[in-house]
């Protein structure tokens, strides 16, 4: 079983020591920043659903002021002739004498006589002084509070509409998070099957040293032995130094995947870990072409997002049609006023009222491009649903690839490794060349290579086709 070491980001206090692809997979889809965004955005999606729900039920309103005020009263030219008399003989008065002290807001008024005592009625009172116009700078108290019930009672659809936008955002962004896990678990598998390939080609090189290394000595000993030249042992030199050149990039591509591994767990605080080869790659069963498409196009999120987001735009659409006509709206509730905090005079009153901010060329823009919006995005999730189909026969062209990869590569490296054996016991022997050595040797390690390689396109085909199925 191939392992190796790479630095990992720990996820928590019980991250194992062995690391397996599933546990890798586990760690990602746990840790992955753009996994946790993707969450993150279902928690607003839901957020703005409450908020959508807000227009359709009563809200409160309630306010409380301190007006410290002068008591100086001005009149209107129309109050000032009701209080000089009246031409139809009806006695005109006033609520409160202009200028006492506490008459802030005096209103005109009938004065009415009670007709068993004759005297007028009290809350409508004669003027029996002259205004004062000059300015008195003394601040009397004034205290006012209200509460209110507001409530829409009908908008034509507007606030409804508008509130199933939210929810077609919702169920859309919890498909954007199941994207986000299809990709952070096919990223993942992807950079785990590439760090054990680069680890396998390290291996095949340092083997390649070594053995070439052995060449070196040999030929040394056959140069004494005055059965070779020192032409052999420059070409058995020569084959050390470009093994050890193949081995130095080799170590480089095992760094880079060792960091895009580390990039795919997507988690911090890194302590070495060893990383677990699983079994060899197996290529999955595949139904046919139509009906492996109809398996992945219900399991696949991107065109379900897509026709989601296409659906709120519709409804946000509808929900503009509201906005022609005015909404039908009640509001009640208790007022308070007065001088001083216990005496204050309560009122209460009821409004119903019909509403409307009608802006045509605003209103009709935004229809337009809630529909242009809707359709762009209904194509959209058409196209998502071609390249749905086009990921899934990619896969299976890339399954049936590595299948034969496999079968040659493995036919190539059985018949490499006996040239290589056969070559080294001739030369042994005294009968086998130097040339024919170095090229078998060179041939063993290239059937190595290409055998991983064929290992690693199964392995990768495999993640391929899972993630063009949509399975997680």
């Amino acid at each position: 079983m191939m392992m190796l070491v790479v630095g990992v980001a720990r996820a928590d206090s019980e991250l194992p020591e062995r690391l397996t692809i599933d546990e890798a997979v586990r760690i990602a889809r746990r840790s992955h920043p753009t996994v946790r965004a993707a969450r993150r955005g279902e928690d607003v999606a839901q957020a703005r659903v409450h908020e959508g729900l807000a227009p359709m039920l009563p809200s409160l309103t309630a306010s409380a002021s301190y007006n410290p005020q002068t008591a100086n009263s001005s009149l209107s030219p129309a109050f000032a002739a009701a209080l000089a008399g009246s031409s139809s003989g009806v006695s005109v008065g006033v609520t409160c004498r202009p200028g006492e002290m506490g008459c802030t807001n005096p209103q005109p008024c009938v004065v009415t006589v009670n007709m068993s005592t004759g005297l007028p009625n009290a809350g409508c009172e004669t003027p029996s002084a002259p205004r004062s116009t000059a300015f008195n700078g003394t601040l009397f108290n004034y205290w006012t509070g209200s509460l209110a019930l507001n409530w829409t009672l009908f908008d034509w659809g507007k606030s409804w509409y508008a509130y199933e936008a939210t929810k077609r955002n919702r169920e859309a962004s919890a498909e954007a998070s199941g994207t986000a896990l299809l990709g952070v678990t096919s990223d993942v598998k992807t950079a785990f099957y590439n760090a054990l390939a680069a680890q396998s080609l390290v291996r095949v090189d340092e083997e390649a040293v070594v053995t070439l290394a052995k060449h070196v000595t040999q030929m040394q000993g056959f140069v004494a032995a005055g059965t070779k030249t020192r032409v052999d042992v420059a070409q058995a030199e020569s084959d050390v130094a470009n093994a050890e050149l193949a081995l130095v990039k080799a170590r480089g591509q095992l760094a880079g995947a060792y960091a895009a591994l580390n990039a795919a767990l997507g988690v911090e605080n890194w302590r070495p870990l060893t990383l677990v080869a699983p079994p060899e790659a197996v290529a999955p069963p595949i139904a046919p072409g139509k009906e492996a498409v109809d398996v992945a196009l219900r399991a696949r999120p991107e065109p379900r997002q897509l026709a989601l987001q296409s659906r709120a735009f519709e409804e946000t659409q509808r929900s503009l049609r509201g906005a022609w006509l005015p909404a039908l709206g009640v509001s009640l509730g208790p007022s308070l006023a007065g001088t001083s905090l216990d005496s204050l005079t309560t009122n209460f009153s009821i409004a119903v009222t019909l509403s409307s901010n009608l802006n045509p060329t605003l209103i009709y823009g935004q229809q337009l491009e809630m529909e242009a919006t809707a359709l762009q995005l209904a194509e959209q999730a058409r196209a998502a649903r071609l390249g749905v189909e086009l990921d899934v026969a990619q896969a299976t062209i890339a399954i049936d690839t590595a299948r034969g990869e496999i079968v040659a590569a493995k036919t190539a490296l059985a018949a490499a490794k006996e040239r290589r054996d056969l070559a080294d016991a001739r030369f042994l022997e005294g009968v086998g060349t130097t040339l024919d050595l170095s090229d078998a040797e060179s041939n063993y390690i290239a059937a190595q290579g290409q055998f991983i390689q064929a290992q690693l396109d199964m392995g990768l085909a495999a993640v391929k086709l899972d993630r063009a199925m949509g399975t997680l």
